[in-house]
């Protein structure tokens, strides 16, 4: 995927003129990163707009004990940073390339002189703004009513949705994020992660193999959702 691929696919450029997405892809900037880098730390200025080209970038908050904890994971074709950019406030979270990754940077003063010239840029980021309050909401009654089961089950099918973070096997869906770090996304312990990966693996659910997890079998991951949901 090169910057002019990545605009195109992307919710908020793709509906954009032509000449409008040139304009942005003249302003963006290439940067390369290794495992384990760090893209920005939660309370930095937000100046800057990523669009992931390939790899992986983690999302991630540093408990009161110093333990990370695991929120998001966004892969090839996503875009992320938006919070800060606009209000001027600070990052809210540390993002680090949880794997070789490329990113295009947009600078903070190109994004907002663009939404000046196309005002249905700022429609889409305040839908997106809605889609991530809905989620952050989502997850706040998941933790409060849902079984560690459900919400382990729920954050695996949840990637289903995001293509740049899963690959087609003839199996199924291989989650290309490590498994610890879904198992912290999912807001449960590994010890109770472990056992009901292997008892799920033994009903034919899932595959676990080298740290990834393959979806053997979505419509029953979703039953066990859905049965959670109404006990």
């Amino acid at each position: 995927m090169d910057k002019n691929e990545l605009l195109a696919s992307s919710d908020i450029f793709g509906g954009i003129s032509g000449q409008a997405r040139q304009h942005v892809a003249n302003r963006l900037s290439k940067r390369c990163c290794q495992a384990g880098e760090v893209v920005y730390r939660r309370g930095e200025p937000a100046r800057t707009f990523y669009g992931i080209c390939d790899g992986l970038v983690r999302f991630s908050a540093a408990s009161p004990g110093s333990k990370d904890v695991v929120l998001g994971v966004f892969g090839p074709g996503q875009w992320f940073g938006e919070i800060g950019v606009f209000d001027g406030g600070p990052r809210a979270v540390d993002a680090t390339a949880a794997e070789t990754a490329t990113l295009y940077a947009l600078e903070q003063r190109d994004l907002l002189e663009l939404c000046h010239e196309e005002p249905g840029l700022l429609l889409r980021f305040v839908e997106r703004f809605s889609r991530s309050v809905r989620v952050a909401e989502d997850s706040i009654i998941d933790s409060s009513f849902l079984r560690p089961e459900a919400r382990l089950a729920k954050r695996l099918l949840a990637f289903c949705d995001n293509d740049g973070c899963i690959e087609a096997t003839e199996r199924g869906p291989s989650i290309r994020v490590a498994l610890d770090e879904v198992v912290s996304m999912a807001g449960i312990t590994p010890e109770n992660a472990g056992r009901q990966l292997k008892s799920w693996e033994r009903d034919g659910l899932v595959s676990c193999d080298y740290g990834r997890v393959v979806l053997v079998d979505i419509p029953r991951l979703r039953l066990v959702v859905s049965n959670t949901a109404r006990e």
